[in-house]
């Protein structure tokens, strides 16, 4: 039958499927399960990964889509003779049909059994982007059987669920896969199943119920003497549990088994930091426990995954995804595979890196726009795309399949768009009033710089530094890490970070913010005013009245707009700096997309996000660094207690002004990975000095003060330490953030039994204490 295109893991076709048709990226694939000792030890594999159907259907269609890289199933059966008539109808009335279309002027054709399509043909007529998704549209279309099944299937797991853990059976089912328990050297074959609060596995041996809440570590692992790459490792305080998929399977699990388990510490923190306001400027993510179907709770969950990396990867942190399309990006005369996404203030395209090899994001606001246009454009064939004009001039041309749909989408929206938009601002440059600083700059090095940054601005953004719409490739990642010219710094730093899109959707909104809560007092301006002085005392434009009130007002502002964060010190600092390169709105808005959303957790009550950074930087230490690791552990030295002040001021004030700036540059546009890089480096400029020493406090003072090399700092940041494991990165943080979340759970408990305590003693006015609580 016909299914609903689902992505299938081709790197399993060799060991598990014989090819027995092989057309043009289409296959028809066979199950091998004829006996004999390769398929015996085969089975022996299977019975580790089982797949996700129980068991495989016999016989599939799987078509390679080159431009997103993914293998697909189009169709399954038992039965021979029945997918090779999907296979017939594929290539005599399918792709006929998609092939026809090209010619816009003609019906469409469909051959007969005497003119059947040839191999040949298919290979010379290879489908382009906008033909691949009709094709898969199409077949989605033939698929209604499919999703019958599926619905069936869930409902079957859902009485299953029921049967096994009645101790859980009020939590609602959200998925079940296919898996394998390992437990001591065998692996036990069975289901798991995810719920909203629990993690459950079940088989003819096993009963398993796991609360998120429990979880300590997940992971991704391998399995099969390291071949395949499909396990899933949990780890609680009682044991450790392995898991292993086939496919795609393990990666659907980890991702949601992630999220859950984030929600679950979230609520766990929350509960633990109960006496905290809540921030008045977020939108609460939405709860997953809604009287809805399990399919929609589900949908909820990818929705909200596809928002977060939508506005990571944009920068847009206050926008929702409405909608994405698979879409190619005509530009200067190149081919970019990608997405398109839309939502409602902006339109927006991200590349395919694996498709395409190219990286690539563009970000189109609404209201620049000044024209939208269809348009069939020949490129050796008939092309249906949108070309996207701005006020500027600059233009997008964008190809895509389903051109009517997202032109009437845009039209939409651009009929409501803002009518406001953000002039370019004066010059605006207090950093050159420090001579010190200045001279730190060299003045030929600054102009060489400036025209390379603005060769890339006039290729990119109609030579405009200020337009969010500016082009963003590879080649900026790598003028970054060489460092942003002095005079571009403000506008990039804004574009770059994403807080001039949130200054354009709120104009006025930091004005009114001031005004409102005018000759209010809160304990953190108490805080911010002890620390006003302190941010860059030497520096001249913080000695005039100016530069202090402007500190002093975003501060203050901030500090109104989210109480979840209210003042922490550290972020004088940041302010300082910021006010040094830009004006007081955009100084504020760069410091909320910092404090919010680059290092959401840094600078919380509970300084929740560095204390995990600093367990993952003391890590990393511990694998790159192991004479330096040993050596302070030797002496009794924690790797926190020098760097976490590092990390709080994102490095500023303790490296020099050249890198620590370039630093910043990298940090504004990739987030809090280059903090690691730097901290990396400098302890491996400073190894000899920090072995040879054994003074806890002449370490710290030396690491504080040292005159670092500039070329070097940058050379081993960027080079030895340079691609550093994000994957890895991420799970380590995962971890210690729930360790942290316990250890402060645990010290709550420690205080309230003192606080009993303590009143315990003074109501008996000096009796027995023998009943206190221990």
């Amino acid at each position: 039958m016909w299914v609903t295109p689902r992505a299938s893991g081709g790197y399993m076709k060799g060991i598990f499927w014989h090819i027995l048709e092989d057309c043009a990226g289409f296959q028809i694939l066979q199950h091998k399960s004829r006996g004999g000792f390769f398929d015996g030890v085969l089975s022996t594999v299977r019975n580790v990964t089982p797949t996700l159907e129980k068991p495989p259907l016999t016989f599939r269609i799987t078509f390679f889509n080159r431009y997103d890289g993914v293998t697909y199933i189009l169709a399954v059966s038992d039965e021979e003779d029945t997918i090779r008539k999907h296979w017939t109808h594929l290539f005599d009335k399918l792709l006929p049909h998609v092939f026809s279309l090209r010619d816009c002027s003609q019906e469409p054709t469909f051959r007969t059994e005497e003119n059947k399509m040839t191999k040949d043909e298919v290979i010379g007529a290879s489908m382009e982007l906008e033909e691949t998704q009709f094709l898969l549209s199409k077949i989605s279309s033939l698929a209604q059987l499919e999703e019958g099944e599926e619905a069936k299937n869930m409902e079957a797991a859902i009485e299953e669920f029921h049967r096994l853990f009645s101790s859980v059976t009020s939590d609602k089912l959200l998925t079940f896969y296919s898996c394998s328990l390992w437990v001591g050297s065998l692996p036990h074959q069975g289901t798991m199943y995810i719920s909203e609060n629990y993690l459950c596995f079940g088989s003819s041996k096993d009963k398993l119920v796991l609360p998120f809440r429990r979880i300590t570590s997940l992971s991704k692992e391998t399995v099969a003497l390291g071949l395949l790459n499909n396990g899933l490792k949990i780890v609680t305080d009682e044991t450790d549990y392995f898991f292993a998929f086939l496919s795609l399977g393990r990666d659907q699990a980890y991702v949601l088994t992630e999220r859950l388990w984030k929600r679950a510490m979230d609520q766990l923190l929350t509960v633990t930091e109960a006496t905290t306001p809540p921030a008045t400027n977020r939108k609460a993510p939405p709860p997953l426990t809604r009287e809805l179907s399990a399919s929609t709770s589900m949908k909820m969950i990818g929705d909200d995954l596809k928002n977060e990396e939508y506005r990571r990867l944009f920068k847009l942190w206050d926008e929702d995804l409405m909608k994405s399309y698979a879409c190619s990006y005509w530009w200067k005369g190149q081919y970019v595979v990608g997405r398109l996404y839309l939502s409602h203030n902006y339109v927006s395209f991200g590349s395919n890196f694996t498709v395409s090899g190219k990286d690539m994001r563009v970000v189109i606001p609404l209201i620049e726009i000044d024209a939208v246009d269809k348009k069939a454009v020949a490129f050796g064939r008939i092309l249906t795309a949108l070309n996207i004009t701005l006020l500027s001039k600059q233009e997008f041309f964008l190809a895509i399949y389903s051109v009517q749909e997202v032109y009437d989408a845009i039209m939409n929206l651009w009929k409501t768009r803002p009518k406001q938009i953000l002039s370019n601002p004066t010059i605006w440059e207090p950093w050159m009033m420090d001579p010190s600083l200045v001279e730190q700059f060299d003045a030929s090095d600054e102009i060489k710089r400036e025209k390379i940054w603005q060769a890339y601005l006039d290729k990119h953004s109609q030579g405009n530094p200020y337009a969010i719409s500016m082009v963003q490739t590879l080649k900026a990642k790598k003028l970054l890490r060489e460092g942003i010219p002095n005079i571009l710094r403000r506008p990039l730093w804004q574009v770059l970070s994403g807080s001039r899109s949130r200054m354009q959707a709120k104009p006025g909104y930091y004005t009114q913010l001031l005004h409102h809560y005018r000759n209010q007092q809160t304990e953190a301006m108490d805080e911010i005013e002890k620390d006003i002085n302190r941010a860059l005392p030497s520096h001249p434009f913080y000695k005039t009245n100016e530069g202090v009130d402007m500190l002093r007002n975003i501060l203050t502002a901030f500090s109104w707009r989210n109480r979840e964060i209210g003042y922490c010190q550290a972020m004088n600092i940041i302010g300082a700096v910021l006010l040094m390169w830009m004006e007081e709105e955009e100084a504020f808005w760069m410091l909320c997309s910092i404090c919010e959303d680059l290092v959401p957790e840094y600078y919380n009550k509970a300084l929740l996000g560095s204390q995990v950074d600093q367990f993952i930087f003391e890590s990393l230490v511990k694998s790159n660094l192991p004479d330096i690791y040993n050596h302070l552990t030797k002496i009794g030295l924690p790797i926190a207690l020098i760097t976490l002040p590092w990390f709080m001021c994102l490095l500023l004030s303790y490296t020099p002004w050249k890198i620590a700036l370039t630093f910043l540059d990298c940090f504004l546009s990739d987030g809090p990975n280059i903090l690691f890089q730097a901290g990396l480096a400098m302890f491996r400029l400073c190894e000899k000095e920090i072995l040879a020493e054994t003074d806890t406090e002449r370490i710290i003072q030396l690491l504080r003060n040292k005159q670092y090399d500039v070329d070097a700092l940058h050379r081993i940041a960027f080079g030895e330490y340079g691609t550093l494991p994000d994957t890895k990165i991420s799970e380590l943080r995962n971890r210690q953030k729930f360790q942290a979340i316990r250890e402060l759970e645990e010290h709550k408990k420690k205080r309230i039994i003192y606080d009993i305590n303590e009143k315990q003693k003074t109501r008996r006015n000096g009796k027995d204490d023998s009943v206190l609580i221990q």
